[in-house]
């Protein structure tokens, strides 16, 4: 193979589509569109928005690391406790799953699958920003809940009454088995 490829006198065309007049029309347009509607303003002045309501669930929300990013593409680092910073991936994708049952799409990245990815489109206002970080809240003060439940019935010696863990409802097994208490 490395001789085959030896054999090429000149390289191939790397874009298939560049100079075709259609496809140039296309791009001008967009490039038309991002400036008229000052779209990457906009995804500044959005995502600043939502870094700054993002920082107060920080304060709220121990599981809540790092907070980065720029525009409108923003990464939050869930962590299980600050000194470690030992990834939260059970609980990123919990929480993930529970966005998605409210038709917000977030996902996972990171070593640990622990940072969620806020990557919405350019068009996201500040009323969609204020619904997505109401819910997170909403869903981090659930899942904080019911851990610090976990938390007591382990601390009740074995075979108390009260000592299995609640479940976390009803199709809670459809997000990804957690388990809250082990």
């Amino acid at each position: 193979m490395a001789h085959s490829a030896g054999c090429l006198i000149r390289p191939l065309p790397l874009a298939q589509f560049g100079g075709n007049p259609v496809s140039c029309a296309v791009g001008l347009a967009v490039l038309n569109v991002l400036e008229k509607e000052q779209l990457q303003a906009h995804a500044a002045h959005v995502g600043s928005f939502l870094m700054e309501l993002l920082r107060q669930q920080k304060a709220k929300h121990p599981i809540i690391g790092d907070i980065r990013g720029v525009g409108l593409f923003i990464g939050v680092d869930l962590i299980k406790d600050e000194a470690t910073r030992t990834p939260a991936t059970k609980e990123a994708d919990y929480l993930v799953s529970r966005l998605k049952e409210n038709h917000i799409l977030l996902s996972t990245d990171g070593p640990g699958r622990n940072v969620l990815k806020f990557k919405p489109p350019m068009c996201f206002s500040l009323d969609n920003v204020q619904r997505v970080v109401a819910k997170l809240d909403a869903i981090l003060t659930d899942m904080e809940e019911k851990l610090r439940s976990c938390e007591t019935l382990r601390s009740q010696p074995c075979g108390s009454p009260t000592k299995p863990c609640p479940s976390l409802g009803k199709n809670e097994a459809s997000h990804s088995n957690v388990q809250w208490c082990p």
